[in-house]
């Protein structure tokens, strides 16, 4: 990564002593919806951490899970080199992410449904909710088409902060009766790519005040260590083999891409 960066930054230099400085900046502000998030989420206490809430079919007892999806709001900071270069920092937070659904319960040991006293299956209600915040640093090409149109090409990384919630309730008081939360909080990184349209509404590309509208795609990849953060829980059982436990590790995967759109101040140039 630093090798490209001083490459990129090489070559603008170079440019601008051929053909004179030519440098822009601009503010950005995105909203978006991150959706497609990598991992499997809540089945408690396996081997593996919370996992499982992903599948679509959850026996007889179960109804299809929701879909996490959430809003992203994003402020942006972008440095323009010779209309061919750029680089990004900002800041992205991310809220809204939540899944839940009806589960049987499972056993650890070998995902097979739970059977309390070895003949009823437990309903189980779970859900899970995610917020993020992200530092992100972008790098990339500017692509020029006609006067008023742009394309933006780059690669980068991001920081992330993230909190991750975890629920599970008895679905059926009569068979069993529990709670059981656990909140895991990692910080990791992460990498992505971004592909970016921009289209000029106010002002003309030579001036240095200029408005322009954005949208495009971040695909992103990374996930966190296996942790545990904190804990809960009320009437869990302590029967032998009973799956459940109030704290049960996890993994944040923030893996998926995400869809965006906003407007760009460009408000200096030299």
């Amino acid at each position: 990564m630093k090798k490209l960066a001083t490459y990129l930054m090489g070559i603008g230099l170079a440019a601008q002593i051929y053909a004179g400085t030519d440098h822009e900046l601009a503010g950005s502000f995105f909203i978006g919806y991150h959706l497609r998030y990598g991992g499997q989420y809540i089945t408690a206490n396996n081997p593996n951490g919370i996992y499982a809430l992903n599948s679509s079919t959850n026996s007889v007892l179960g109804k299809d899970i929701s879909e996490p999806g959430g809003v992203t709001l994003e402020t942006q900071i972008r440095y323009a080199l010779f209309h061919r270069f750029f680089i990004a920092t900002g800041f992205l937070y991310t809220a809204g992410l939540k899944k839940s659904g009806r589960f049987p319960l499972r056993d650890p040991t070998d995902n097979s449904v739970y059977l309390s006293g070895g003949t009823t299956e437990v309903p189980t209600n779970g859900s899970i909710k995610l917020t993020h915040m992200s530092i992100p640093f972008t790098l990339g090409l500017q692509i020029p088409y006609w006067d008023k149109l742009r394309f933006f090409v780059g690669i980068g990384g991001a920081y992330n902060i993230t909190q991750m919630d975890v629920s599970f309730s008895t679905a059926d008081n009569t068979i069993e009766d529990f709670t059981a939360n656990t909140t895991v909080k990692p910080k990791f990184f992460t990498i992505h790519g971004l592909l970016m349209g921009e289209y000029l509404i106010l002002g003309a590309p030579t001036d240095k005040l200029r408005i322009a509208l954005n949208m495009g795609i971040m695909i992103q990849d990374g996930k966190s260590k296996m942790t545990s953060d904190g804990s809960s829980g009320d009437n869990i059982p302590s029967t032998a083999g009973f799956p459940l436990k109030e704290k049960a590790p996890g993994v944040v995967d923030l893996s998926g891409y995400r869809f965006f759109f906003g407007a760009t101040l460009y408000f200096l140039r030299m």
